[in-house]
């Protein structure tokens, strides 16, 4: 049977559950990745120019990360504290919360084990520094889980006006936090009382739709832009070739194309491992681990309904992108190590080996990811740096359009006037500088997909007719001089 939420607590888990909070967040500073180009970027900037930056509305309509990212761009600027706030808020956040939900079903020593997994899957290690929405909307779903079950455990309504402030932050940093919702419905029903506890979750969820409906009429002109943006996502009117690949199916490609796009990863066989052995954990362990693969289930079918089962014609997402399989990993890794832990039991061993089998299984090939994969970069990432401080002020030196949205948060006090040749379609002059950066791996995956499609429409620029000025040291950015 677990542990009841009033028991959990004994006098190491906090100082264990602190610890590996910074670990996690010492690891995420020092593997950080150079600065997302995409939404993350986005998100910053509308934080920076608050309620006049242009974007998609489906960006501009998440206020859970906006908001918060306010006061820090008032206090950073365009600098890398304001483009990392929220990444390492929702690090902070998703450690602990994966420590409470496995301490109430195992020991001090599985659950710590249970992050370390957690951590370490190369899904979750590469999006601790990289500001997307989906590592804090699970955090924040998970904390929302934990008041919600503190309350039914305790009978107490007071968990729950929290619960609904939470619920409803998670879903102002991703709208489809609100599928999940039905499970903690289920559970507020074995309260004595039941109906004031829906009333105080209403309550909590109140001040979120306020600030939703004001800032988006304040900003958008429209108080119902999120509902209108949600209602009208089809992926048939992007613009990225990467969409359009996807699309034009059959039903049976989209339903199987979850575990096929999980396996296609390099690092897909763990996650694999840890899902089947999360499933099965559910199935035999029940109570509260079957709880958390249920948590699991619903923003996974969820995803695959939308992705195109539904409506093969017009799928509104895409179900092969890694990022959104965050949604339903901590439930997983959860249930995959108690099942470990629980199988070493039964052949009389400590639970905490058969722990540490699969935290052991786990680590290796995320080792092996952090040190190789191209978009890491120890020690801080230095290469942006090594570019900026090499670059010479005054003149205008031209590069594609995604570097030219990084560049600026690393270069300081640097006098630097970028161009874009890619998008604006500039074309440098006699005497001018161009700035190649990461054409040679994906150092910065956005900045090379950018140069690489700018190449594949049939552009391209006489780099061999132009003076070589300096290279960095791994030789990923280069800079040219046009004679």
């Amino acid at each position: 049977m677990p542990l009841s939420a009033d028991r959990w607590r004994s006098r190491v888990d906090v100082p264990v559950m602190v610890g590996l909070t910074l670990v996690a967040l010492g690891l995420a500073w020092y593997f950080r990745t150079v600065l997302v180009t995409s939404d993350p970027w986005h998100y910053a900037m509308a934080a920076l120019d608050f309620g006049n930056h242009e974007w998609i509305p489906s960006g501009l309509t998440r206020w859970g990360i906006i908001v918060p990212l306010i006061p820090v761009a008032a206090v950073f600027g365009q600098t890398l504290p304001t483009f990392y706030a929220f990444a390492f808020l929702a690090t902070a956040i998703v450690v602990p919360v994966v420590y409470v939900l496995a301490r109430w079903v195992g020991p001090t020593t599985v659950a710590a084990l249970t992050v370390v997994t957690f951590i370490a899957m190369p899904l979750t290690f590469i999006n601790l520094s990289r500001g997307y929405p989906d590592l804090m909307a699970v955090a924040l779903n998970g904390l929302t889980l934990i008041l919600v079950l503190r309350a039914r455990d305790t009978d107490r309504v007071g968990p729950l006006l929290l619960a609904g402030l939470v619920a409803g932050w998670a879903f102002e940093v991703r709208e489809t936090t609100v599928f999940t919702w039905p499970i903690f419905a289920v559970l507020i029903w074995g309260l004595s009382r039941r109906w004031l506890g829906y009333a105080a979750v209403l309550v909590g969820l109140v001040p979120w739709a306020v600030l939703d409906l004001g800032l988006s009429w304040l900003t958008l002109g429209d108080p119902l832009a999120k509902w209108h943006v949600l209602t009208g996502s089809d992926l048939n009117d992007s613009t990225s070739p990467l969409d359009g690949a996807y699309l034009g199916q059959q039903r049976w490609w989209y339903l199987a194309r979850l575990p096929v796009a999980m396996a296609q990863e390099p690092w897909g066989w763990v996650l694999l491992v840890v899902a089947a052995l999360g499933i099965l954990g559910g199935l035999i362990l029940r109570g509260r681990v079957g709880l958390y693969v249920i948590w699991v289930l619903f923003p996974a079918m969820l995803l695959v309904l939308q992705a195109g089962v539904i409506d093969p014609q017009h799928p509104s997402v895409r179900v092969d992108v890694p990022r959104y399989w965050l949604a339903f990993l901590p439930g997983l890794t959860i249930s995959a190590v108690a099942l470990c832990a629980a199988a070493a039991s039964r052949i009389r061993l400590p639970g905490w080996v058969g722990a540490a089998v699969l935290a052991a299984v786990v680590v290796v090939p995320g080792v092996r990811f952090a040190s190789t994969e191209p978009t890491f970069h120890p020690n801080s990432g230095q290469l942006p740096y090594e570019v900026v401080q090499n670059l010479p002020a005054g003149p205008q030196i031209y590069t594609d359009g995604r570097t030219l949205r990084i560049l600026p948060a690393y270069r300081g006090a640097t006098d630097l006037d970028f161009r874009d040749f890619t998008r604006k379609g500039g074309r440098p002059r006699s005497g001018q500088y161009v700035l190649i950066f990461s054409d040679t791996d994906e150092t910065c995956e956005f900045c090379k997909l950018d140069y690489d499609l700018w190449k594949a429409e049939g552009n391209a620029l006489p780099l061999a007719d132009y003076r070589l000025v300096w290279e960095s040291t791994d030789g990923k950015a280069r800079l040219y001089q046009v004679p």
